[in-house]
């Protein structure tokens, strides 16, 4: 007995410590971005990476931060090489050492000069990143600093200082559950609804893993779902077609979801039940000018006949009446 009551608490030790450890450890770094020497704008891109691979991306001013503020959720292990880049420029801090907790860290970069390779012209210092005729604005491609324009800019701008914009992917609603897997932080579904164009961003993937922030324009909406939720939207309430959404995972902070359209066919206008049975039923009832005719003349006939046989026994009663006072007379005279 005393065996069974000492492995009772020590099952339920393991048990809460496994737990415990299986909850992913998270370290949070903040602070403000300097870029040669002068606090960054709104919408400046900063990523962090743990053992050299890139574990998030943030931009300045997010999360109800100052603009110049970055805030970085951080996964990784005790001991692991943290370290940061800004517009994909390393960053003159180096890289720090990995543990659970919250740390203040100003980070600092200086623009790159002409010549340099570059993915974000806002990297550069002469503010062009070019590929040949194509100026690079936005991390999708890769070029060469330059202080003069390119001949063509045919990527868009990313705005906010040249941070965060991706490149769109451009889909097709239809009926069936239409799958999208490892949709990163920023990228987007671009559709046409009833003529108009929209576009579904992956606006925010939360530091837990469990919850995702989209932005759908034209008109400017955001909603956040759990894993396994769904949400259906009314784009536009002239037509029976709905946009429907649903987060089925979160892999490495990339979404795995489910975009359709919903046709809602118009029902049929029945009738209440019995209507037409009454209405029948009326019809039936209302006799012709003629019927009535017919049958109005026999009951009037069929009236006067009672009439006539109370007038005849009235008579009869009274000449009876007569009759027996006469007699009585009579006899009394005799």
């Amino acid at each position: 007995m005393n065996t069974k009551k000492l492995l009772l608490p020590i099952l339920i030790f393991t048990l809460f410590t496994t737990m415990v450890l299986a909850v992913p450890e998270l370290s949070i770094w903040r602070g403000t971005v300097y870029i040669n020497g002068t606090s960054a704008t709104a919408g400046v891109n900063v990523s962090g990476y743990v053992a050299g691979t890139l574990e998030y991306t943030t931009y300045t001013g997010e999360d109800e931060v100052p603009s110049s503020f970055y805030n970085l959720v951080l996964e990784g292990s005790v001991g692991d090489n943290v370290t940061f880049k800004v517009f994909d420029i390393d960053v003159i801090q180096g890289h720090r050492n990995w543990s659970e907790g919250i740390f203040d860290l100003d980070i600092n970069v200086t623009t790159l000069a002409n010549g340099a390779s570059c993915t974000y012209s806002a990297a550069c210092s002469g503010g062009y990143c070019c590929s040949g005729a194509t100026q690079i604005r936005n991390g999708s491609g890769s070029g060469t600093c330059q202080s003069s324009a390119c001949t063509a800019a045919t990527t868009p701008s990313g705005g906010g200082g040249g941070g965060g914009a991706v490149a769109a992917q451009s889909i097709v609603l239809t009926e069936v559950d239409t799958a999208y897997t490892g949709l990163a932080r920023g990228e987007k579904l671009t559709f046409t609804f009833d003529g108009a164009s929209h576009t579904l961003k992956i606006n925010k993937v939360a530091a837990d893993r469990k919850s995702v922030e989209f932005l759908l324009t034209s008109t400017p909406m955001y909603f956040t779902l759990n894993i396994g939720e769904e949400k259906i939207i009314d784009l536009d309430t002239s037509v029976n077609e709905k946009l429907y959404v649903k987060l089925t995972g979160i892999n490495n902070r990339k979404a795995d979801i489910i975009v359709k359209k919903i046709v809602e066919k118009a029902l049929p206008v029945i009738p209440p039940a019995g209507e037409e049975e009454v209405k029948e039923e009326v019809e039936e009832e209302v006799p012709s000018e003629e019927e009535e005719l017919e049958e109005v003349t026999p009951t009037t006939e069929k009236a006067k006949l009672p009439l006539a046989w109370i007038m005849v026994a009235l008579v009869v009663v009274i000449g009876l009446i007569i009759y027996f006072v006469v007699s009585k007379k009579k006899k009394e005279s005799f």
